[in-house]
């Protein structure tokens, strides 16, 4: 299913459509759910497919799990092949080549301005990030 996630995406289909695909053929989440376009997006972003780790990714702060952006809640480490991949680096690459492509300026990188000390307040209340 994966490498069909990655096939579709680079074939010109956008997440909407990939999500409402694996739906409509009765294929679920992990846990169970639906399929949603920021779903879709989130696997093709992920580079544990292409057998890569990032570590520390996210966090646990007083029992919520926190994404830990930028490394503001300690160090990431990033460990090439650490397994061996679903799809190829190649296709990985291409993926985030398009995604890039496909971004709208405008959302790109707008955390960034949004003060550390609101996104982990935003975290510790439980309210997401």
């Amino acid at each position: 299913m994966i490498r069909w996630v990655y096939d579709m995406y680079l074939s010109g289909c956008g997440c909407p459509t990939i999500a409402k695909v694996l739906n409509e053929a009765g294929i679920k989440t992990g846990v169970g759910m639906p399929w949603r376009a920021s779903g879709i997006l989130k696997m093709i972003s992920n580079e544990k497919y292409m057998g890569d780790v990032m570590m520390g990714k996210s966090v646990n702060i007083d029992g919520k799990k926190c994404d830990n952006l930028d490394g503001q809640y300690g160090e990431r480490y990033y460990i090439e092949d650490a397994h061996e991949g679903i799809i190829s680096k190649e296709t990985y690459y291409k993926a985030m080549e398009l995604r890039q492509q496909r971004a709208n300026p405008k959302l790109v990188n707008q955390e960034r301005w949004r003060p550390i000390a609101s996104r982990w307040m935003n975290c510790r209340s439980g309210s997401g990030n």
